[in-house]
């Protein structure tokens, strides 16, 4: 019967391993330099209506770039003297499970964000409404150097892939 590759990471030492029918087969070390990995603390969520727009992600470091978006109305010219705010859209194929943000990989003046999309619990019933979904995190804002995007779900993590 067939087989195929399966990744795993540990963020404690960036070791990476891929696993075959008979085992570990490869194992690479990333220099921590290279890439960061950092956590990410979901600030806000609010459904948007659906755009069929591909997921994006950007820091926004002044008021006059935010989304007229009423849950964005408590930020103030303060917030923004020492942060920025990461705002990240993605839309889904079901309203009834919003995305929360996961991490920020940080690489050569680029962050590609990577979000966390939760499952349905056994025997939960989920709609089938397309929604789009804005959500923030507070960041230093040093990350608005950066150009921004979002992690493709379906490659591994350490092609850093982008939509």
């Amino acid at each position: 019967r067939p087989w195929r590759w399966t990744w795993s990471c540990t963020p404690a030492n960036n070791l990476c391993a891929a696993w075959g029918r008979s085992g570990p087969v490869r194992r690479t070390a990333f220099k921590e330099e290279l890439m960061k990995q950092h956590p990410l603390q979901t600030a806000g969520r609010v459904r948007l209506p659906y755009t069929r727009r591909r997921s994006d992600a950007r820091c926004v470091t002044s008021l006059s770039r935010l989304p007229d978006v009423p849950e964005l109305k408590s930020y103030d010219p303060e917030f923004f003297a020492g942060h920025a705010l990461l705002l990240v859209t993605d839309t889904t194929a079901s309203g009834s499970l919003p995305p929360i943000l996961h991490t920020a990989d940080i690489t050569d003046g680029h962050g590609t964000v990577r979000l966390q999309r939760p499952l349905p619990a056994r025997n939960q019933c989920v709609t089938q409404d397309m929604a789009t979904w804005l959500l923030w995190a507070e960041v230093p804002v040093s990350w608005a150097d950066l150009s921004w995007a979002v992690a493709n779900p379906a490659l591994p993590p350490e092609r850093l892939s982008r939509y």
